[in-house]
């Protein structure tokens, strides 16, 4: 029997992004093999020595190796981030494995190692099926071989949607009103400031710098919010795409954070919090009963707008921002984290707005398309 290993992310993280991948790659993979022992890993979660160990003997046993979907290539979070990927990567083709990396998505790689290693490492790979143009470029850049690489999307938007109705019942479970007034859906993560550091941020202590800096987006975040309800006359709905773990778990906090937002605003009665814990498909079907979405968490705009909702990013990294938003032909729908301003967002936001019955249409008409670029991460499979 084929046994095939795949390191992601989707099987114990709290990242609704994350889980909306696997939960979309592991029917496809069984699927085309159905035949194949399947063995899922975490790719952050692995680094204990013993559950590294058990990654390696699991690679060692296994006849594929798959790393993705994600976005493995940065070393934004942490170099050591980086570095386990690739060395995945070389074990696995070190023990003759067939090696792909799908639907993955890169950079920034700004340290001299991750400059240094990544193109040659991520050579060695079969296949690699690349998310959006943005970071196949700069893997080419990197020096990853250009016949090794094929565009495709992320593997998350084919996810089926748990349905409208379901979508219904949880909106009025969590008491939020259901009437004529438009709806915006607010995906929001805490700005957080990562250095290209060696370790992960988890490991050292949030600078003065990083407090100032976010109070300072707290407080764009704020104004803006209530003028969509002062200005449009809109209902926000927060959905937190990974709820906190932890005390600590700072910047992974999305539900405490949308509530500290929503406390500050002057128009709290008609802004709502979701405070179930809900699988990505029941996310998506919230995500369609909504006139708009504006999210800086990525998998928010994809389960957004493969329902067919116009949708507004906020971008922490530019594979997240200028990248995803090629995919979708909507080059003008966001704006990089790091030059927010309440009047920019306004005018943005007022943009896209009239535009959205549009986008609407640009979006179903694109469904298929990008249903088909996902589904292309698998033909690398096969044809190798």
């Amino acid at each position: 029997m084929k046994k095939i290993v795949l390191c992601n992310d989707g099987v114990d993280s709290a990242n609704k992004g994350d889980q909306a991948i696997l939960r979309a790659m592991l029917p496809a993979l069984r699927e085309r093999f159905p035949d194949a022992r399947i063995e899922v890993f975490s790719y952050s979660g692995t680094r204990s020595p013993r559950r590294v160990l058990e990654l390696l003997r699991a690679i060692a046993g296994c006849d594929t190796f798959i790393l993705g979907g994600g976005h493995p290539f940065q070393d934004l979070t942490s170099q050591v981030f980086l570095l386990f990927g690739l060395l995945l990567i070389a074990v696995a083709r070190g023990l003759g494995k067939n090696v792909f990396c799908l639907g993955v998505g890169a950079g920034p790689v700004e340290s001299f190692l991750g400059k240094a290693v990544t193109g040659p490492v991520v050579s060695m790979a079969d296949r690699i099926g690349v998310r959006d143009r943005l970071s196949m470029d700069l893997l080419e850049q990197l020096g990853v071989r250009d016949d090794k690489m094929e565009l495709t999307a992320d593997l998350a938007f084919p996810l089926p949607s748990a349905g409208r109705d379901r979508g219904r019942a949880i909106l009025e479970a969590e008491g939020i009103p259901q009437d004529e007034t438009p709806a915006v859906g607010i995906s929001l993560r805490r700005w957080f400031h990562f250095s290209h550091r060696f370790l992960p941020g988890s490991t050292r202590r949030v600078s003065v710098e990083d407090r100032q800096q976010a109070d300072r987006t707290d407080r764009v975040y704020v104004r803006f919010l209530d003028s969509l309800v002062d200005d449009w006359g809109v209902r926000l709905v927060f959905v937190p795409m990974r709820k906190a773990r932890s005390e600590d778990d700072y910047g992974q906090d999305d539900d405490r954070y949308s509530e500290e937002i929503r406390e500050k605003l002057c128009n709290r009665e008609r802004t709502f919090v979701l405070k179930g814990d809900y699988t990505p498909e029941e996310l998506k079907a919230v995500f369609s009963l909504m006139d708009m979405v504006i999210a800086v968490r990525m998998h928010a705009i994809i389960l957004a707008a493969s329902s067919g909702v116009p949708v507004m990013g906020i971008a922490i990294t530019p594979a997240k921002g200028q990248g995803v938003f090629e995919v979708l032909s909507l080059e003008s729908g966001f704006l990089p984290v790091e030059s927010l301003d309440g009047p920019l967002l306004k005018e943005r936001f007022s943009a896209l707005w009239r535009r959205r019955k549009e986008t609407e249409a640009l979006f179903r008409n694109r469904m298929k398309t990008w249903n088909e670029r996902a589904l292309k991460n698998y033909e690398i499979l096969g044809r190798s």
